[in-house]
């Protein structure tokens, strides 16, 4: 679409281009931005409604558990044998962390509770909010586009099937990019709750590890029992703070989390604004209507249909082997039907001086004309 824009309509064109592209570009951007932010206030919203109770009220069921499961580990349980006074040792020499991982094992009554709503807020939920979110965003976009072809048709009388000729890669660009960004927002939630015990666990294991020490240093007749009663009144003594001020942590992460959520959305927002400027900047810079670029457009646009129609014909018949050929498409001027063997030949090209100022531009042979300027001629 850029090769085949000739910019010939004259400076008046011009202006009246870029007009329209600002008066619309003016609320363009907070048209774009206002989905992206809505989205992380309700993320924001959701976490503090529905994960961060949940989040208390497991440290508060691990404050009540941690107790009898401390001592769990010297007696022994239904379902686990006592364990050996040696074993018992090496666990606090290793912080918790032997055959068994008390710490992780103290921290369960938080992942079990937070686990179900975090997979709802942050997984399930988000995934249907980022689906309306590109849903909203494609609307806007078909809005923002017919106001800029209106314009453009209209006021700087440009041929419609140009401007749609510059418009339909630029739809079909931003339905890639906010693909992409659904991808990177949902991946977002769900490392950021693999990453959960990443927090609570070491936070828990800062709070025991003055215990752990103190038992392991433990010696002589009677130190085994010792050391179990040391490290069952350092749980009882810490069971009040040590689970809240964990979860208080992951609570601590959540505005990070947004953050960089709100960056993945924001700068989806920010480079489809400015893959259209770029798109459509063609039809207002006076650079591309000089003799010089007029020539240069053509020269390259002979040589790259070539191989755009060579890329079509392979796909179309890549899909006709597989029966997967769509049916054609009365809008779409680039349709292929059917390649007849020999019908695609590269033209022998004319060398020209783009250097030369006095060169005839209408002297020139122009590429093929372009599928509107063809309808055009028909019509």
């Amino acid at each position: 679409a850029y090769l085949d824009h000739e910019g010939d309509g004259g400076l008046s064109s011009l202006s009246a281009a870029k007009r329209v592209f600002d008066k619309v570009k003016a609320t363009a951007s907070s048209d774009l931005h206002a989905p992206m932010t809505r989205i992380v206030q309700l993320v924001k919203t959701n976490f503090a409604k529905q994960v961060l109770p949940k989040m208390l009220s497991g440290a508060d069921a691990a404050g009540g558990d941690c107790v009898s499961l401390a001592q769990g580990w010297s007696a022994g349980t239904a379902t686990r044998p006592k364990m050996h006074w040696g074993t018992y040792k090496a666990t606090c020499r290793r912080h918790g962390v032997f055959r068994m991982d008390w710490n992780t094992e103290m921290a369960e009554p938080v992942f079990r509770a937070v686990s179900t709503e975090w997979e709802r807020v942050f997984v399930s939920s988000l995934a249907k909010e980022l689906a309306a979110t590109r849903a909203e965003m494609l609307k806007i976009l078909k809005t923002l586009h017919d106001k800029i072809a209106t314009g453009l048709e209209q006021e700087a009388q440009i041929p419609k099937g140009r401007v749609r000729d510059i418009r339909a890669p630029q739809e079909r660009s931003a339905v890639t990019k906010l693909e992409q960004m659904t991808g990177a927002a949902r991946e977002i939630g769900q490392k950021q709750q693999r990453d959960i015990s990443r927090l609570i666990v070491p936070a828990i294991t800062a709070r025991m590890v003055p215990g752990y020490d103190k038992g392991m240093h433990e010696m002589g007749t009677g130190s085994a029992r010792r050391r179990v009663d040391i490290i069952e009144k350092h749980v009882d003594q810490q069971k009040g703070t040590m689970f809240k001020d964990a979860v208080e942590q992951v609570g601590g992460r959540i505005g990070a989390l947004l953050d960089e959520l709100s960056t993945v959305l924001h700068a989806t927002s920010d480079q489809i604004l400015k893959d259209m400027q770029v798109n459509y900047s063609v039809m207002w810079e006076a650079e591309a209507a000089t003799p010089q670029a007029i020539l240069a457009r053509r020269a390259m646009a002979t040589k790259l249909s070539t191989y755009t129609n060579q890329a079509k014909s392979a796909k179309h018949d890549l899909l006709k082997a597989h029966n997967d050929l769509p049916p054609p498409d009365p809008d779409d001027d680039d349709d292929i039907q059917e390649m007849k063997e020999g019908g695609s030949q590269e033209k022998e090209m004319d060398i020209v001086d783009l250097l030369d100022d006095d060169v005839d531009i209408a002297a020139i042979p122009k590429a093929a004309k372009p599928s509107w300027a063809v309808k055009k001629e028909k019509a």
